[in-house]
């Protein structure tokens, strides 16, 4: 796993999932292939696998919405 040499450590990467996503420790993500920005989605009161339970909610919904947008890559500049 690669690390920049940012002085507070943050820009280091944590977890590696091949060519397709990092994550450093600042929380930060990046898909090193290109693609759609990544954010960070946290739903408070939710628990785990909330969208299994009640996929036809609004947090559930939200949760889709934004998986499907990275994994079709929506907003990647056309090559």
């Amino acid at each position: 796993m690669a690390s920049s040499t940012a002085a507070d450590g943050d820009d280091e990467v944590v977890r590696e999932f091949g060519p397709i996503l990092r994550v450093y420790k600042s929380g930060r993500l990046e898909r090193p292939l290109g693609g759609a920005a990544v954010e960070v989605l946290e739903t408070a009161g939710a628990g785990h696998v909330f969208h299994l339970f009640e996929p036809d909610g609004d947090k559930a919904k939200e949760l889709l919405d934004r998986m499907v947008t990275f994994v079709n890559g929506a907003g990647a500049d056309a090559a």
